[in-house]
């Protein structure tokens, strides 16, 4: 028995001169159309010759009702391809579909080809029908589409993977945040003409007395809800109000909203949601033996440095003059003004921490990181922007953002690779990690249990590893690592992701990975002055080149 196939293909050239070419393109077909279907084979001696071909249908194609034909089960270009099995002859169908939407119901894709003599190709007034037939009701791009059909029409190019609906993405809340009233610097100090920092700019250690405003509480916003491409609304998550209570430093108005302090000292601002009134506490020489740990309620400045194997810990701001060398820092803000150095550095913040260099050492804040002159074999990782001075250079380093990265030099042609990420919860990033190494457990674990089974066998041991593992399976699936969306919303984080760059005002090197929310990529070319941005149509991370856009690379 033999087949029939009940549509041709066509070829179509494309380009000019010498770089014409050439590829093979099917008809468009409506949905129910026979692609394929068995024929008899009159010299066909036996009932086992009247068994060497089979009909397989691929995606978006079905069996028809006597099992002898493939039909279209949706809109599109059809494909056939055959291979052999023992004696048999299998012959696959597959249609590319004229239009996808996507599972989440965010966007549609167009796919479109050039026409062939005797099928004709859809016009817009039949795309909107299928659309419209598929639901399709709200974001549709109708110019789009018809500058897909000038394409393929006039130009003869193929349009494959046009955004051709899109659906309207929900506007998270805001979180309730304080309006700080005091003159607290918002900038990491001011660089001088070495790369070193005017801390004094920051307005560090501010003095305020007792009842003097100090911030005022801002409401959280409702946000918007979104619309997906079914017209169907998509709520938002509306943002958390931030909870103030009075304590022994502070006292709250509820009525009014402000901020007093109970009591004079040094104000400590922490992420524009905590302020607290503490007292300072000055250490003029280093850290050290005759000093031992220091461990205090208040604000702390050392005028030396932490020596190495000791700890400071405050619960108001810190400022080291000198140099944190494989020492424990911990504070509310972190200065470090000489620089952190060694694997056994380890610097804490509630907010921000600013840093002349970083040699080894690790950075955990929950507000952003300043880097004067070079993070060198360094790891970072804050809740809010890593930025960097006008000379500096990071090399071999992790940083980790849940906001932006702003660079300059990034790696040298013979150091270790960089990895750098922002829209991603660095504490969310570790357990899918620690998710992931499980899985690898998971799966050795089975397949040493099969293996001494053998095939068939099974065992309470194997079925709860199996089970296991198909949980792994499952939540590594819907992981999201974008911060202001639930830790299993893949896509409600898309908006914020898109709006986060990894900026480059000198050069990265090939060979760095970049990670933008959930997308990661392996930078294959050394880029210069642009950015990188998740691009929201493709959801594919995209170098932007400042110099010339035409050098713009999807990653």
């Amino acid at each position: 028995m033999g087949f029939k196939q009940h549509f041709r293909t066509g070829t179509v050239k494309v380009g000019e001169g010498e770089e014409v070419r050439s590829f093979e393109v099917s008809p468009w077909l409506p949905a129910g159309t026979l692609l394929a279907s068995l024929k008899t084979d009159s010299s066909a001696p036996d009932d086992k010759e009247a068994q060497e071909t089979v009909l397989a249908p691929g995606p978006h194609v079905e069996h028809s009702a006597d099992k002898r034909g493939l039909l279209a089960a949706v809109s599109g270009y059809p494909r056939l391809s055959t291979k052999k099995e023992g004696s048999t002859r299998v012959v696959i169908v597959e249609i590319e579909p004229l239009l996808v939407i996507s599972e989440d119901g965010w966007s549609v894709k167009l796919n479109l080809y050039p026409p062939i003599d005797g099928y004709p190709a859809p016009d817009q007034q039949q795309i909107l029908e299928q659309l419209e037939q598929a639901g399709v009701r709200w974001g549709v791009r109708e110019k789009a589409i018809a500058g897909a059909l000038d394409k393929v029409h006039g130009e003869r190019t193929p349009v494959p993977g046009l955004v051709i609906a899109r659906g309207r993405m929900p506007v998270n809340g805001q979180n309730g945040k304080l309006r700080i009233e005091v003159q607290v610097g918002e900038q990491p100090g001011r660089e001088q003409s070495d790369g070193s920092i005017d801390f004094k700019e920051r307005n560090v250690f501010i003095g305020v007395d007792a009842d003097q405003l100090l911030a005022t509480r801002i409401a959280a916003t409702a946000g918007l809800p979104g619309i997906n491409v079914y017209g169907h609304e998509v709520p938002q998550l509306p943002g958390k109000e931030l909870s103030v209570k009075s304590g022994a430093d502070i006292v709250y108005d509820e009525q009014t909203g402000q901020i007093r302090a109970a009591c004079g000292g040094v104000v400590s601002v922490i992420n524009d949601t905590t302020v607290k009134v503490t007292s300072k506490q000055v250490i003029s020489e280093d850290i050290d033996f005759t000093t031992g740990n220091v461990r205090s309620k208040g604000g702390v400045e050392v005028g030396g440095s932490v020596k190495p194997g000791f700890i400071l810990k405050a619960g108001g701001d810190v400022l080291v003059n000198g140099i944190i060398e494989s020492g424990q820092v911990a504070g509310a803000n972190v200065i470090a003004r000489g620089g952190v150095t060694g694997k056994q550095s380890i610097i804490e913040a509630g907010g921000d921490v600013f840093l002349y260099y970083l040699e080894e050492g690790r950075v955990v804040c929950h507000g952003a990181v300043h880097i004067a002159k070079e993070a060198y074999f360094a790891d970072v990782r804050c809740h809010g922007s890593v930025t960097s001075g006008a000379e500096s250079r990071i090399i071999g380093s992790k940083l980790f953002a849940g906001g932006s990265l702003s660079l300059v030099q990034v790696d040298t042609d013979s150091s270790p690779h960089s990895s750098l990420a922002v829209a991603v919860d660095f504490e969310r990033f570790e357990r899918l990690g620690q998710l992931i190494e499980r899985q690898k457990a998971c799966e050795e674990v089975v397949f040493r249990l099969r293996h001494r089974l053998g095939p068939g066998g099974t065992s309470p041991d194997l079925e709860e590893h199996e089970e296991e593992l198909a949980d792994c399976r499952r939540a590594l699936q819907d992981f999201n690592l974008i911060p202001v969306s639930a830790d299993d919303d893949t896509a409600g984080g898309l908006r914020f992701a898109c709006g986060q760059k990894i900026e480059i005002a000198g050069i990265i090197q090939a060979g760095a990975t970049i990670r933008i929310g959930n997308s990661e990529a392996i930078l294959k070319h050394t880029c210069r002055e642009g950015f990188f941005a998740l691009n929201s149509e493709t959801q594919k991370i995209t170098f932007y080149s400042s110099r010339n856009p035409l050098q713009n690379i999807v990653l």
